[in-house]
């Protein structure tokens, strides 16, 4: 699930890897619609090279914050988890936090699949 006010990580993603993707929206505790942008995408590359897709997109420097919609002023914190370890299929989370949005990005791949799941 991709969770953003915008989507600019997910829209550079499309433009990266050719991806589908889809939407949806969902309304908050106290009923004020909250912004909600669920991507489910594949691509045939690999989950490394999303992965480093996404390492280099969202390294901050002008052009990259320009392609996801960050002001250069506002801070931001990047993680990226392997959850790979014992399991028959590549899992990784990439977390992305600021002031006013949260993303989540999970790349998976079964062994046996041709394609990369980012959703």
């Amino acid at each position: 699930m991709l969770v953003r006010r915008d989507t600019g990580y997910v829209l550079a993603a499309v433009r990266a890897f050719g991806l589908a993707l889809a939407t949806t929206a969902l309304v908050n505790a106290t009923g004020v619609p909250s912004t909600l942008f669920e991507a489910k995408m594949t691509t045939e590359a690999s989950v490394e090279q999303v992965i480093q897709q996404y390492r280099v997109l969202l390294t901050r420097n002008p052009t990259h914050d320009e392609k996801v919609d960050l002001q250069p002023d506002k801070g931001r914190s990047v993680l990226f988890h392997d959850e790979s370890e014992g399991r028959l299929f590549e899992l990784l989370l990439i977390l992305v936090n600021s002031e006013t949005t949260s993303t989540t990005l999970i790349v998976s791949r079964g062994a046996d699949e041709e394609q990369t799941q980012i959703k």
